[in-house]
């Protein structure tokens, strides 16, 4: 197996998902095949599902079968941050060493060689699907990480409400409350069953680990109904990358 990423932005994007599923998971397993590598990462808590492909040709050179390899994403993520810009990143499992990870990052004026060992994890795949929700609204993301980052201020989980087509977002704890409201003009969409209203309660940590990606992503997406959980992609991506944050319980339910 060996797969190359040569374009500064596909490698930046590819190493903020990398300091993402560091935040959620101790490792990753990909599932390589001839078309595409597939990562599903689900957090310690059972809260938050990640759902990532990444096509082959995403890349600038990919070659694989059917292979699947798990390593540590805090190993993966230390050799990350040795990437320096105009860098081609290389990862390689050789037949005669398959219990390594070899990664080189490749400079005109140096190359960096690491080889990290693989890891024996089993785990189950949880089959996923874009969710057909009576709401969705888009926004941009740098946007949405300010309004996240002030509301953590106030307390521990966010409220999102959708009442007489418009959004609002909440946090409440023992120093107050703090509620925000969005003007339209301040979505890039938004799409509502009509006379719908709509109001969820989500732990505001995953949103602020999904919002840091807005460096790659520049609008983000949200898909919420009061049965599903709350679904997030990307817009402007060759990448498949989908969330999925389950709500929390209240007293009502």
């Amino acid at each position: 197996m060996k797969f190359q990423i040569k374009e500064v932005k596909k490698a930046v994007e590819f190493i903020e998902l990398i300091k993402l599923i560091k935040t959620l998971s101790q490792h990753l397993t990909c599932m390589c095949t001839s078309d595409q590598i597939y990562i599903q990462i689900m957090d310690s808590s059972h809260v938050c599902l990640v759902d990532l492909i990444i096509p082959n040709t995403w890349f600038y050179i990919y070659e694989s079968q059917n292979i699947t390899f798990s390593v540590s994403a805090n190993i993966l993520t230390k050799v990350c941050a040795m990437y320096t810009l105009d860098s081609i990143i290389e990862f390689i499992i050789d037949d005669e060493n398959p219990d390594k990870l070899d990664i080189h990052i490749m400079h005109k004026l140096q190359n960096k060689m690491f080889s990290i060992p693989l890891m024996d994890i089993e785990r189950d795949i949880l089959s996923t699907k874009d969710l057909d929700t009576k709401l969705d609204f888009q926004v941009n993301t740098k946007v949405l990480e300010k309004y996240v980052t002030e509301l953590a201020l106030f307390g521990e989980d966010i409220t999102i409400e959708c009442r007489d087509d418009k959004v609002y977002l909440g946090s409440e704890g023992i120093e107050g409350k703090y509620n925000i409201e969005i003007e339209n003009e301040q979505l890039e969409e938004f799409n509502v069953v009509e006379n719908y209203n709509f109001k969820g309660s989500y732990s505001i940590k995953y949103l602020q680990y999904i919002c840091k990606l807005f460096i790659t992503y520049p609008v983000i997406n949200l898909y919420l109904d009061e049965d599903s959980p709350l679904m997030i992609t990307f817009t402007s991506t060759d990448i498949k990358l989908k969330f999925f944050v389950a709500p929390k319980c209240t007293d009502s339910d």
